[in-house]
């Protein structure tokens, strides 16, 4: 609604109340002190307000709040809260399952003793300004199904307990300075449905270990990480959206990546991937986002991607591609698709800007052919209609394994 003005004071002489809803409006100012006379409060919702911690006021509030017993839900969420994280949350009720203080100023190091609410099944405390190192006591919140840390300052490592989260589904340590490697002990949580660790400073290979079926969001962008990339990814068979990028990876892309049907979103882009794209990609047809931009990528752009009716954004950019740009599907809006920086591509539709695609300076390849050289005559005759679908036929699809020779415009089969 649009209530304004502050929370009263005497809201705690409603003894009998056990859910308190406010979220959502207008409030301002301090939270009643008092409300811990409310013995039989359950659930209190003030998130999405203006509330605040008046200067020198240690959160009171939450010190009260430790009377009540019952109490399942504490949600102070995107408010104006601000100084060093209470202490005394720690204290709250066992019984607590839901407790956010995310989007709100507070700072300060997450203590060891947040492991004492063994009930929590939902922790959120993103947004905020939390600093040192995640607990090793997180580990003791056995039940918890989300862990929202996102876009604080903790650093250090991200603490092995994290294996003990077994009944998790949702990871997100993004946007932090975590270090380190991926803990093995994250193979324990088999149940996870979404995992962010990106934009931090980790290192070394994604293991194998960690990929589960289970995933259906897997965002490791934007870390230091290196090695190839885990065949054990194709068992990823709900995966929607897998995001790489901006890290060190190298090598091919696995072939049993295309078993992961689902995918909507596939962001490679700023590696060190090298080799074709895999033909097994053709079998990826839920694709809408695809960027494998600044990476060695070579061969030559597959024309099924022409087929891919959902594809809405596809960046091949500053890549090593050779051959004829494909004009249908994507390809067919110049907005949709990025081929900079391949020199050796040619065709496509002319807002591309690429080259028209011919044979010239066609260097022979004696290894794949002993035949002679055209003659002039030969080359002046006039050439005959050939169709798109009849090359493709007689060349196999353009497979390597016909091809006679390269040129600086393309090559020759």
């Amino acid at each position: 609604n649009y209530f304004t003005g502050q929370l009263p004071v005497s809201l705690s002489n409603a003894s009998q109340l056990k859910f308190i809803g406010f979220e959502f409006n207008n409030f301002s100012g301090p939270v009643p002190p008092n409300l811990g006379r409310l013995t039989a409060l359950e659930r209190l919702a003030l998130d999405e307000n203006e509330l605040e911690n008046m200067e020198g006021d240690d959160f009171s509030f939450i010190a009260s709040l430790t009377n009540c017993s019952k109490l399942s839900i504490l949600d102070l969420g995107a408010n104006r809260f601000k100084g060093h994280w209470p202490t005394s949350i720690v204290n709250l009720s066992s019984r607590l399952e839901f407790l956010s203080i995310s989007e709100n100023q507070i700072s300060g190091r997450l203590p060891d003793g947040i492991g004492n609410l063994i009930g929590l099944t939902t922790l959120n405390l993103y947004h905020d300004f939390l600093t040192g190192e995640i607990p090793n006591s997180i580990g003791r919140l056995e039940k918890l199904n989300g862990l929202w840390l996102h876009y604080n300052q903790f650093s250090g490592t991200i603490p092995s307990s994290i294996g003990n989260l077994t009944q998790l589904l949702y990871l997100y340590l993004d946007g932090n300075n975590l270090e380190g490697e991926i803990p093995l002990s994250l193979r324990n949580c088999r149940h996870l449905v979404e995992v962010n660790i990106s934009y931090n400073n980790i290192i070394g290979s994604i293991p194998k270990e960690v990929l589960s079926s289970t995933i259906i969001i897997f965002d490791f962008s934007g870390n230091f990480l290196s090695g190839l990339l885990p065949l054990e990814l194709g068992n990823m068979t709900n995966l929607i959206s897998l995001v790489l990028s901006h890290n060190r990876l190298s090598g091919q892309i696995p072939s049993t990546l295309g078993n992961c049907l689902m995918m909507e979103e596939l962001y490679m882009q700023d590696n060190l991937f090298m080799g074709s794209i895999p033909s097994s990609f053709s079998a990826l047809k839920s694709l809408h986002y695809l960027d494998l931009s600044r990476n060695n990528f070579s061969g030559q752009i597959p024309k099924y991607l022409q087929n891919f009716t959902l594809l809405q954004h596809l960046n091949l950019s500053f890549n090593k591609f050779v051959g004829e740009v494909p004009y249908e599907g994507v390809f067919g809006n110049a907005s949709a698709v990025s081929v900079l920086g391949n020199q050796r591509l040619c065709g496509g539709i002319q807002n591309l800007g690429l080259p028209p695609c011919k044979v010239q300076g066609l260097k022979k390849n004696n290894r794949r052919s002993k035949r002679k050289a055209p003659s002039m005559l030969q080359i002046q005759e006039p050439f005959p209609k050939i169709s798109f679908a009849e090359l493709s036929q007689a060349t196999n699809d353009f497979s390597s394994a016909n091809l006679i020779g390269e040129g600086s415009f393309g090559s020759v089969y």
